[in-house]
């Protein structure tokens, strides 16, 4: 039987998908890491312009890297434009 990381990955992000677009009142995420896909992305935005209550709470600073920091700020400017928190 295959095993690897990868195998699933499709699977998860549909998931998230899924879990986004059945959001009725709140998607609160927490993460160290945030960089979401372009679907994943569309979906907030479109529960935010929903009326969903949509927050993502990641740390202000990580382990002091750099990289980290620009990683998960890279789609905050549409991200804030939607509203999203």
């Amino acid at each position: 039987m295959e095993s690897s990381p990868l195998l699933y990955e499709n699977t998860i992000h549909d998931i998230i998908l899924n879990l986004i677009g059945s959001a009725n009142e709140r998607i609160w995420i927490t993460t160290p890491y945030f960089y979401p896909s372009d679907d994943i992305i569309n979906q907030l935005v479109a529960a935010a312009y929903a009326g969903i209550d949509v927050k993502i709470i990641v740390p202000g600073n990580v382990d002091n890297k750099k990289y980290i920091l620009l990683i998960n700020r890279f789609n905050y400017k549409r991200l804030f434009d939607a509203g999203i928190k």
